[in-house]
């Protein structure tokens, strides 16, 4: 195999290999988000979606909506921890010291453990979708549409945590960041309700960040069965994928040489 596919593909599969390894983690996961989707099942059963049915709200496209918005912020979850383990673990230095760039390593690594944390995941909570609705929601088309703009969703959450981080290089700050950016994800992202349902002034506010291409985005292909939007919606998760590699390759370097300078 060609060696500057060989070492891609090994940093992938280890990503991979140290998510399968953690069963008890990947087995509480889950539960815990089968659960999750068990709680809002019960809100949504009681909740009258007459008045927007013309936007293909119901009982069963509101469970699959939030299904899907769950898989995206929850199989990302611990990206951010991986990274600062590394700089607490003191292991930073001699990763930035190898011939491929510690941020290749990272991301290939993450993404290897996301994309299994998304599979498993899956099964758990589309199997809970599926017995509390009994019904599959999605057409050829806009099953093809969530697929790729989930993979996309988790594409973009592997620079925005290792940007995050990787903030720790510098002092304890990596943990309140990623704290503000899951409550702006929840509330911005739309992972409870799609932001149609917002306010006007907070939907301006949340297409100028990029929380609606990692939730809401892939999400509302639910209540497309044409996949319509698509496009759309691909260009912008295309957008603050591109934006947020930048950041994180910007600070990636900024903390090249500040051990360059520092040594540590």
């Amino acid at each position: 195999m060609n060696i500057k596919l060989s070492a891609p593909i090994a940093l992938f599969e280890n990503g991979w290999r140290i998510a399968a390894s953690e069963k008890v983690i990947l087995l509480f996961g889950m539960c815990y988000n089968s659960l999750f989707i068990f709680l809002f099942a019960a809100i949504w059963r009681y909740t009258p979606f007459s008045s927007k049915a013309d936007q293909g709200l119901n009982f069963t496209n509101m469970v699959w909506y939030v299904t899907i918005t769950e898989l995206v912020m929850f199989s990302s979850g611990q990206f951010m921890h991986q990274v600062r383990g590394d700089i607490l673990s003191q292991q930073l230095t001699g990763l930035m010291g190898r011939p491929l760039p510690y941020w290749r390593i990272k991301m290939l690594q993450l993404l290897g453990r996301g994309l299994l944390n998304a599979l498993a995941l899956s099964a758990a909570i589309f199997s809970a979708a599926y017995f509390i609705t009994g019904q599959w929601p999605f057409t050829l088309t806009s099953g093809l549409a969530v697929l790729a703009s989930t993979l996309m969703a988790l594409l973009i959450a592997v620079p925005a945590s290792f940007a995050i981080g990787i903030l720790d290089v510098w002092g304890q700050y990596a943990r309140p960041v990623y704290w503000i950016w899951q409550k702006s994800l929840f509330v911005f992202g739309g992972l409870m309700l799609p932001l149609s349902l917002y306010p006007e002034w907070m939907q301006r506010i949340a297409t100028m960040t990029p929380f609606p291409a990692m939730v809401n985005l892939p999400g509302t292909m639910v209540f497309k069965p044409d996949a319509s939007g698509f496009l759309w919606t691909l260009m912008r998760q295309f957008f603050w994928l591109g934006a947020l590699m930048m950041v994180a390759i910007f600070l990636h370097n900024a903390v090249r040489r500040h051990i360059g300078a520092t040594g540590d």
